[in-house]
């Protein structure tokens, strides 16, 4: 059990060079008067009240998605909260973005939104994504969608993104997740899709490692758990959905059912990374993979109420967790005392002599305790004791590799009580002045030096040998 990984931390405290730092609802606007720029959230944003109908900043619609988008969100594992949109005539593209254009959105979360629109494309992060290289990875949506189908052509509805298509090259969308409910209604024939994630529409986009569980429903529409595509040549691959969440339309390859005990299992999750991208969060409400990076629920605070009862170990001892109590706290209200587990240790060396510190970490939390890690004296072996002339014995052990030294015990009781020691370097030692015609028992150990004192191992194996006049 030694650990050293690397700090994981949710969010850069720090704008990065070229990005602009979005911190409110203002800053979020103001994308429009630089639709090409780089933009990093600094903090999470509550649209809740102020995009209501006859809020601070409704304008009759809720939130005005933005345009037409061009450059670099980084949501930097912050929250949108509480977007509402709502339009009750027909309209083009809704979501946070209209239009995404050569474009990327990554480590974004928009949860609760509320969207109620009359649109062509409408999605919780983007409505329409085109463009070379558009890209929608590390984002998750969670809320209401419903979309009234009266536009001219069809529309098209989805948790992330109501579409993509390819331009030049390819817009792609991967390690997403939705957990919105999305409703479409129909009250033309013009025919529409409703999807978890997206639709994928002309050759050339991807959709990859994402899932669905929120609740996908269409009256006479097409309806599709993650996407349709799949016969129009995009790149459909390890995406997943909750069984009985949606009405497929029509298999979909690249897209599977899983049953709500499986969605709790990584083992079913094929090709997605749980090293570095995902992780299930078994002490969470939230039972189902989350964003490493951009989690859905978020741990507020981690506290050690108790330390392990063990603080002190060999060299190359595990640690044990016996006595501890770790308390998490998550920003859902739920919390829980736990335990913790070796899957939580980031800084624990066994071979490291001295006091060091000790780092768990859940999540983007960490907390931590010392121990002292005291060198390990390994057992030799006693391989002969052979008797020599004028009452001397030869005693022969296994040489360990880092000893300081070797201690010989000798008795003619068997239980060594009343023995005597000779302490060595050498692993061939004579022994002599002992009584003749008396039988004597002999072990060895190995010790070494820590903090000005010896560290014993434990003892040989015995031999025994009876001693020539």
């Amino acid at each position: 059990m030694t650990f050293a990984k690397t700090n994981v931390s949710a969010h850069q405290k720090k704008v990065p060079s070229g990005y602009t730092g979005i911190y409110n609802i203002d800053d979020l606007a103001g994308i429009e008067n630089n639709p090409s720029g780089k933009y990093i959230l600094m903090g999470d944003i509550d649209m809740t009240e102020v995009t209501k109908k006859d809020g601070e900043y409704d304008n009759g619609n809720g939130w005005t998605p933005i345009s037409e988008f061009t450059g670099v969100l980084d949501g930097n594992g912050y929250q949108i909260t509480g977007m509402n949109i709502y339009k009750p005539d027909s309209w083009g593209w809704a979501g946070l973005i209209a239009h995404m254009d050569d474009a990327i959105v990554r480590n974004l979360g928009m949860k609760n939104v509320a969207i109620d629109v009359s649109a062509s494309e409408v999605g919780g992060i983007a409505g329409f994504v085109d463009g070379s290289e558009s890209l929608i990875e590390n984002c998750y949506v969670s809320g209401k969608i419903q979309n009234t189908n009266e536009y001219e052509y069809g529309s098209y509805t989805g948790g992330i993104a109501g579409k993509i298509v390819k331009n030049s090259y390819w817009s792609t969308v991967k390690n997403c997740f939705n957990t919105a409910d999305i409703t479409v209604k129909e009250v033309t024939e013009n025919g529409y899709q409703v999807t978890g994630i997206t639709t994928c529409s002309r050759e050339g986009g991807e959709i990859s490692n994402n899932y669905s569980v929120g609740k996908i429903q269409a009256v006479n529409g097409s309806c599709y758990a993650i996407t349709r595509g799949a016969l129009l040549g995009c790149k459909i691959e390890n995406n997943f959905y909750l069984k009985g969440s949606a009405r497929q339309s029509e298999e979909v390859w690249g897209v599977k059912p899983l049953t709500s005990i499986q969605m709790k299992r990584k083992q079913y999750f094929t090709k997605f990374d749980f090293n570095n991208t995902w992780e299930i969060d078994s002490y969470c409400k939230y039972p189902y993979p989350q964003l490493k990076n951009n989690r859905y629920i978020r741990i507020k605070s981690l506290v050690l109420q108790s330390q392990p009862k063990k603080k002190t170990y060999k060299q190359g001892e595990n640690l044990s967790f016996e006595g501890a109590a770790l308390k998490i706290v998550y920003d859902d209200g739920y919390q829980i005392t736990v335990v913790p587990t070796s899957g939580m240790v980031v800084s624990y060396n066994k071979n490291k002599i001295g006091v060091q510190k000790v780092r768990l970490r859940h999540g983007d939390k960490e907390v931590s305790f010392d121990v002292e890690v005291k060198p390990n004296a390994k057992n030799t072996k006693l391989k002969k004791v052979t008797v020599l002339k004028k009452k001397k014995v030869k005693i022969q052990f296994n040489a360990v590799k880092g000893m300081k030294g070797y201690q010989i015990q000798f008795s003619k009781k068997r239980n060594f009580k009343g023995a005597k020691t000779v302490t060595t370097s050498s692993t061939s030692v004579k022994i002599a002045k002992l009584q003749a015609k008396k039988k004597y028992f002999f072990r060895v150990r190995t010790y070494v030096k820590y903090n000005n004192k010896n560290i014993y191992s434990g003892w040989s194996n015995v031999k025994s040998v009876k001693i020539k006049k």
